[in-house]
């Protein structure tokens, strides 16, 4: 007997194949293990993923820390050297103020993070040959 119909299965003309109705079997134990196999993978290669972005995270708020350190000291250099009252001393000092900014500009001349992304204010170029800062 056939479990939706009343009728007998012998009293069908042709064949019956017992795999046509494709019941939803219940698989309990097994679909279970199978499911958390896969939950298990999927989260594993979610938390490597959330790791490395993690550290790319990090990594980006210290190289913006730089830079803003970096804008920090400039603002006080300038104050300072245009607070003092010698000029070759100020002028001394500009020098090397201008060879402290050039070796921070060419060490991100390459920075992955300076060229993957646009910081306004990541590179300031300070032109002292007009006396202005």
């Amino acid at each position: 007997m056939n479990a939706f119909n009343t009728c007998n299965i012998k009293d069908a003309e042709e064949t019956w194949d017992p795999f046509a109705l494709c019941l939803f079997v219940n698989l309990g134990p097994i679909q279970s293990f199978l499911s958390s196999i896969t939950n298990f993978r999927r989260s594993r290669r979610q938390r490597k993923e959330s790791l490395g972005s993690h550290q790319r995270t990090v990594a980006r708020s210290e190289h913006r820390a730089e830079l803003e350190d970096e804008m920090y000291h400039r603002h006080q250099a300038d104050r300072l050297i245009d607070k003092l009252r010698d000029k070759t001393q100020a002028a001394s000092e500009r020098r090397k103020e201008i060879e402290r900014r050039r070796g921070f500009e060419n060490k991100h001349n390459d920075c992955v993070y300076c060229m993957s992304a646009t910081i306004s204010d990541s590179h300031i170029t300070h032109d002292f040959s007009n006396g202005a800062t």
